[in-house]
């Protein structure tokens, strides 16, 4: 999976459910410039990679409340390389090489919004729909990534082609978002299934 946008998602109940759940298949799943933002979870991990040999390179992690960002299996959890953490996420349950952990609320997006999870009033729908999730000036996620043209990534979620270095998350910094078709889904989050599970996503997803 590669340049896919996951925000503003939310599961409030359920003991071991998670708000957004990646299962990896036996071969190991690969995430390569995908941005997580501003998830929410009230009783388990926001964000849980489930087990086995996966990838996670050039990632951005940010602002996702609950529990932390980790892995079903704390034994072998996917390898996260250059991928990018705000302050209040950690990588303890990976093998990080090259990650950063200096991503602030004013330092990483142009116009992010300012809640976690679903919106639920007229404004935060108003917010929603009119964030940018773009990197900003002076962005610490700019130029931290690292070459992924060998994995045949080769631009951005606008198509916008990528540089060497390359930038974190799902945008290439100053890319314009005028091409992306986004598709907006309501789940009902109960104490029986509590969790999004992702399958078969397109690659270039926004979800």
């Amino acid at each position: 999976m590669q340049n896919c946008i996951f925000t503003n998602n939310s599961c409030q109940t359920g003991d071991g459910k998670n708000t957004v759940f990646v299962k990896f298949n036996a071969n190991g799943s690969k995430f390569y410039a995908c941005t997580f933002a501003n998830n929410e979870n009230s009783t388990d991990r926001t964000v849980l990679f489930e087990w086995g040999s996966g990838t996670l390179k050039n990632c951005l992690f940010w602002g996702n409340a609950g529990g932390d960002i980790g892995a079903g299996d704390a034994g072998n959890p996917p390898i996260a390389t250059y991928c990018g953490f705000d302050s209040n996420q950690s990588s303890q349950l990976f093998y990080s090489t090259g990650c950063i952990s200096t991503l602030t609320a004013g330092n990483t997006f142009i116009n992010p919004t300012t809640f976690r999870g679903v919106a639920s009033t007229e404004g935060q729908k108003t917010e929603s729909a009119n964030a940018n999730w773009n990197l900003k000036t002076a962005s610490p996620a700019i130029g931290a990534g690292s070459n992924l043209s060998g994995a045949n990534v080769t631009t951005d979620i606008t198509g916008v082609t990528r540089g060497i270095p390359d930038d974190l998350g799902a945008f290439k910094y100053n890319s314009i978002a005028t091409d992306i078709v986004e598709k907006t889904t309501n789940y009902t989050v109960n104490s029986i299934d509590g969790q999004i599970i992702l399958r078969n996503i397109p690659v270039g997803e926004k979800v």
